[in-house]
């Protein structure tokens, strides 16, 4: 039997600099909160080792911060600073 956490996890994660739209550089703190919905697959896909799957989060959750960086503009970042944070 494999133990598995179902709790909510926060990972405080490194400044990351990203790029926009319009090439300005920004600097941005990221936290990532996550839990586990189906056990099953976390450890059929993942594994057990919780180190392994924090550094597969906060990849996944710089990827995302980089996507999403990259299709606006810093002006928009200013702007919808709330609707940024939810499509990430």
């Amino acid at each position: 039997m494999i133990s598995v956490e179902m709790k909510t996890i926060i990972i405080n994660l490194q400044p990351q600099q990203v790029i926009t739209k319009d090439n300005v550089t920004l600097k941005i703190d990221t936290v990532v909160y996550f839990r586990t919905v189906d056990p099953y697959k976390l450890v059929y896909k993942l594994g057990t080792n919780i180190k392994e799957i924090r550094t597969f989060i906060a990849e996944m959750a710089y990827n995302a911060l980089r996507t999403v960086a990259g299709e606006h503009t810093f002006q928009e970042f200013l702007e919808i600073r709330g609707k940024l944070a939810d499509a990430l």
